[in-house]
């Protein structure tokens, strides 16, 4: 639940106000409902002029974070109502107390070959909902990030006095059990072995481009476990010898031949 909502920037950023200072979290277990769980998180601020520690720059991922999802998809309200995948959000929450009116020159998003990875900028003007503060700025990747990548960050900004800044960082994407392999628009049949968890990336060929169902016919000798992992992987674990022919509601269609 908590990788969910730090990947929603609205959430994120309730959870990162810098007047944050404690938080309570219930849980509701249900067995007569399509979700089993439900969590609520209740967030206490202090407005008090006592100083309380709390760093001068909150960068989410932080430097150095590890298992960090790859993906944003929805929220409500959306934040990016143009795509509904895209990559996983990076943003910085300045302190005013510190640096005043911020004026941010340059953020920008590398991978691990330090090639730029396109991306909007949104702050409390180019927000689509005018729920960002003059003091939050996020970075929305158009793309989706690899798994198991490791990802370079970079700010440059200007506080109210004219001094300038420059922060730079990394944090690296969550690894799969396994080497995902890779569906492109291209792909027409792959081959695996028998008893093995395989994980199927389908990677995506535009910012609208995932899947919400996906169902098969194979052959009645094998045997068929599988798991949805997000809206562009899954698992699948097939035992003995045939073919599954795989088809996913975003019009993906493949087959996968198990030896």
């Amino acid at each position: 639940a908590i990788d969910i909502l730090m990947s929603d920037i609205y959430h994120r950023f309730a959870f990162l106000d810098p007047n944050a200072f404690e938080i309570g979290v219930a849980e509701r277990s249900y067995v007569d409902y399509d979700y089993r769980k439900v969590h609520v998180y209740e967030i206490g601020l202090d407005h008090s002029t006592q100083k309380r520690a709390r760093p001068d720059i909150t960068l989410w991922p932080y430097d150095g974070a590890a298992d960090i999802m790859p993906v944003f998809y929805e929220e409500e309200p959306d934040p990016l109502p143009e795509c509904s995948v895209s990559g996983y959000p990076v943003s910085a929450v300045f302190d005013p107390g510190v640096y005043g009116d911020v004026e941010v020159e340059s953020f920008e998003l590398f991978d691990q070959n330090e090639n730029l990875v396109s991306a909007k900028l949104l702050d409390s003007i180019s927000d689509p909902n005018q729920i960002f503060t003059a003091s939050q700025y996020a970075l929305m990747p158009l793309e989706r990030l690899s798994w198991d990548s490791d990802y370079h960050a970079a700010i440059a900004f200007r506080d109210s006095n004219g001094r300038t800044y420059r922060k730079e960082w990394h944090f690296h994407t969550k690894k799969l059990p396994s080497d995902p392999v890779v569906i492109t628009p291209g792909t027409k049949e792959v081959k695996i072995s028998s008893g093995k968890s395989v994980y199927f990336y389908v990677k995506p060929n535009d910012c609208n481009d995932r899947f919400d169902r996906y169902s098969y016919r194979y052959t009645p000798t094998l045997s068929i476990e599988e798991k949805m992992i997000d809206h562009n992987t899954f698992m699948l674990k097939a035992t003995g010898k045939g073919k599954i022919e795989m088809t996913l509601d975003n019009g993906r269609v493949f087959s996968v031949y198990v030896d």
